[in-house]
């Protein structure tokens, strides 16, 4: 089986039910990615354990008299050996200290740099539509890998950039931005390495910590290269979970699969759910102790696949919508203007007025409905909630006062008919993600909702070959409240 053949996920539905999902948002535009060191490791640069021990052997040969610090804390670690370095004010400037940063982080380590495909993770991941880059890598890996591409570097601790940066966060057709949260080796004494850096970054002001809670409660987030374990990082995260309230998560993480000896996946993920806000999608874990994390080549090669074809899809649909609207106009009439006419006027029920022979033709052709603006799904999937031997149901319940619960399924019509893989849910697009991928569990797919009104809702089954479609106000038996919003 070829690598492009072989799939990189953990052997579970959920990871690429996940993956699904993650994909439509960035296909969308609606996703930043943060970076860790998984991403720079695999082109020569040290990871955080590999600093900690470069910078103890650079102890050792600067103050041999000194026992380099050890221990699990590795902020207070990395802080002891500075302050070696430093010992006796001979060095007050701490030259030795931020010149073994640049020789760190200038260049690649080429005994560190891995053959290919993990040498190429950095122009992999830019193969991915990410709106932006934040990272807390310090070198300047992704910058190199951009090639032609246009792009801009922001400094965090810089007030008119940030401000652009959160004020155009969203905005299309912009050049890619990279943030270096952490600092970066062009200005080496704005790295965040030791206690002392995380103590004056976190605690000791909150812009930090409102910029980045701006960007985790407002941007959708996939952590890639990332280990979820900085400290004051994951705090923040957690802090914007818990007063955002429960719901859906709104983040991503790929990450490796825990060891089979510790939490299960199904125990990492859920944590994860619960207490960050965020989805896990694990791609295998290679044979212990897989420094390389073989799958993370694959895993990115997979995401930009998926892509690909929810753009894919996409175009389709734009294209079937097109053929409608050509349909019922003669060829000699679809001219450039005419068109542009005539799709515009797609769905209103009336036909375009033409006057290419010079006589008003007002009257009305059957031109297929296009959605409502507030009910984004209807019209889309069919108009038909069975088909195919497939039926989407659902029910509503009151919940909390002036809220209600609505359960969506999708289930076989008889029992000679049976359902696999995962169900797509198109939702109004007040939902985040308005798509959610559900497994399907003893041959039936079901979501819950809170919602505040009646909507459309489609679903996509069989791979894509049965498209469903529900209008919630219909239902007979939901309450008149929800029906009337």
């Amino acid at each position: 089986m070829s690598d492009q053949e072989a799939s990189p996920w953990a052997a579970d539905d959920e990871s690429e039910a996940r993956l699904s999902d993650l994909a439509f948002e960035i296909g969308h535009g609606a996703v930043l990615a943060l970076v860790g060191s998984g991403l720079s490791r695999p082109l020569g640069y040290p990871d955080w354990r590999g600093l900690v021990e470069g910078l103890a052997m650079e102890v050792r040969r600067r103050k041999p008299e000194l026992v380099p610090a050890t221990g699990d804390d590795m902020l207070w670690v990395v802080e002891r050996h500075r302050r070696a370095l430093a010992a006796g004010r001979t060095d007050p400037d701490e030259i030795a200290y931020y010149g073994f940063l640049d020789r760190q982080f200038s260049a690649p380590d080429p005994a560190l740099v891995r053959p290919a495909p993990y040498a190429e993770v950095a122009k992999k991941l830019l193969a991915i539509p990410f709106r932006h880059f934040l990272t807390t890598n310090y070198d300047l890996s992704l910058q190199q890998a951009f090639g032609d591409e246009r792009f801009r570097e922001l400094e965090w601790d810089s007030q008119g950039d940030m401000r652009e940066f959160l004020h155009n966060i969203a905005t299309p057709g912009l050049a890619r931005c990279v943030v270096h949260l952490h600092g970066w080796i062009k200005r080496p004494r704005t790295i965040v390495l030791s206690e002392r850096d995380y103590v004056q970054r976190y605690a000791q002001s909150d812009s930090a910590r409102e910029k980045l809670f701006a960007i985790f409660s407002t941007q959708r987030i996939a952590y890639v290269g990332f280990s979820l374990s900085d400290p004051d990082l994951m705090q923040i995260l957690r802090s914007t979970n818990a007063r955002l309230g429960r719901g859906d998560p709104f983040h991503w993480a790929l990450l490796r699969a825990p060891r089979p000896n510790g939490e299960t996946l199904a125990e990492q993920r859920e944590r994860l759910k619960e207490r960050y806000g965020v989805w896990a999608i694990y791609y295998r874990r290679g044979p212990d102790p897989d420094p390389d994390h073989e799958a993370f080549p694959l895993a990115l090669d997979a995401l930009a696949r998926a892509v690909r074809q929810q753009k894919g899809r996409a175009a389709a649909a734009g294209l079937e919508i097109l053929g409608e609207v050509l349909e019922q106009f003669p060829a000699t009439l679809a001219s450039e203007s005419v068109l542009t006419h005539a799709i515009a006027s797609h769905g209103s029920g009336k036909a375009p007025i033409f006057r290419d022979d010079g006589v008003e033709h007002p009257e009305r052709l059957p031109i297929p409905s296009m959605p409502p603006p507030n009910d984004p799904q209807k019209h889309r999937w069919g108009g038909q909630s069975r088909a195919n031997g497939l039926e989407l149901g659902a029910s509503v319940l009151s919940d909390s006062p002036g809220w209600f619960r609505v359960t969506l399924w999708v289930k076989p019509t008889s029992s000679e008919r049976t359902l696999e893989g995962t169900v797509r849910f198109h939702l109004h697009d007040s939902f985040v993600p308005m798509v959610r991928t559900i497994v399907v569990r003893a041959g039936r797919a079901e979501e819950t909702l809170s919602a505040w009104g009646a909507f459309t809702v489609g679903a996509e089954a069989d791979g894509g070959e049965t498209r469903l479609e529900l209008d919630l106000a219909e239902l007979p038996d939901a309450p008149q409240e929800f029906k009337s919003r």
